[in-house]
């Protein structure tokens, strides 16, 4: 549903993005705590435990 939809930093804020409308993105939460950036390890850990997520997640990991 989209009142659970996350925004996520395509260029995280930590390197250096912004908060402007271009590097903004909406993304279900299941591919937000999939996206390999580690900004997103505590994410994907509370994915894991509420099984969001599979066990075997690395192989899920997607980038740009």
């Amino acid at each position: 549903p989209f009142k659970e939809a996350h925004i996520d930093h395509i260029q995280p804020v930590a390197l250096f993005g912004s908060d402007r409308m271009s590097n903004l993105r909406t993304l279900c939460i299941r591919c937000h705590a999939l996206r390999r950036d580690s900004t997103h390890d505590r994410l994907r850990r509370k994915c894991f435990e509420k099984g969001i997520i599979p066990k075997n997640f690395h192989d899920l990991l997607w980038d740009d």
